[in-house]
């Protein structure tokens, strides 16, 4: 009897397994479409694509071979042509990141192994994944406040960071992924990159700059962009900005009432004051 039931579980696990894969699977194929449109592949190019799922953190470095930092959701590996999520339950969650790794996916099988910087990689797979929130408006804004800004060249060691470094890191690689499409297509500069085979020809052939140049007109853009986030946007500088102004009123009323109790002071002296007569 025993026996039954557990092979009753089995077969049961198996089965809620198919039925999640299947209702991801249908809900993602547009996004395959989509996604490979925006590369200028086959819209098929996706669908020989393997899809594995992990049910924690320790699954995935074990099925990717490799190590996986604490907040890492899933991993692509091109070379398999397989992508391995964790499988949380949350349905839009699950699906943000198998188009995230989806469109890793796609963009090594554009360029066919020719190498390109991380913040590359991550910011079109989010481009192409996900919206730019307010939260990652927000986490920009208060690192260029601060002078926290992380360099893009950074984002290869980003598996080392820990989760609030490497959300930061994300939010520069998407936004300058975001930056660079408003004045180009990105499916134009990867039919670029992969014609000349090399990363930062085909750079400079789809967008006249070169990659340093990029740099350059990007962190002036995060200055421009973001500082009025701050200043006019987030209810936390504004509450600090009203704290601070409040304060500062307080200070400088206290140090006037001082000086003008100080001048009545010396006026009482000079004028030989004494005490105040008693009418009653």
């Amino acid at each position: 009897m025993l026996k039954s039931i557990k092979n009753f579980s089995i077969v049961f696990l198996v089965f809620i397994g198919f039925v999640f894969a299947d209702k991801i699977d249908k809900q993602i194929a547009g996004s395959k479409a989509r996604i490979c449109d925006a590369f200028h592949l086959p819209e098929s190019s996706l669908n020989d694509t393997r899809i594995e799922f992990a049910r924690d953190n320790n699954e995935l470095a074990r099925l990717s071979y490799g190590y996986i930092p604490d907040w890492g959701a899933g991993v692509a590996l091109p070379d398999r042509n397989t992508i391995i999520i964790i499988k949380t339950g949350d349905t839009e969650r699950d699906r943000i990141v198998l188009n995230h790794e989806l469109t890793h996916i796609a963009l090594h099988k554009k360029l066919q192994g020719i190498p390109i910087p991380r913040w590359f990689d991550e910011g079109v797979a989010q481009y192409l994944s996900t919206g730019f929130t307010v939260s990652n408006q927000a986490q920009l804004a208060w690192a260029v406040l601060w002078r926290n800004i992380l360099s893009l060249q950074s984002l290869e060691y980003v598996n080392s960071f820990n989760i609030s470094n490497a959300e930061l890191a994300y939010a520069e690689s998407f936004d300058a992924v975001l930056y660079l499409a408003e004045s180009n297509d990105i499916g134009t500069i990867c039919d670029s990159i992969a014609s000349t085979e090399d990363f930062g020809d085909g750079f400079r052939n789809a967008t006249n700059l070169s990659i340093y140049d990029f740099y350059r007109r990007w962190v002036k853009h995060l200055s421009r962009r973001y500082l009025p986030f701050v200043l006019l946007g987030d209810q936390r500088f504004l509450w600090t900005f009203a704290s601070v102004i409040f304060l500062l009123f307080g200070i400088i009323k206290f140090i006037h009432q001082r000086k003008h109790f100080a001048k009545l002071r010396k006026q009482a002296d000079d004028e030989n004051w004494g005490e105040p007569q008693n009418y009653s």
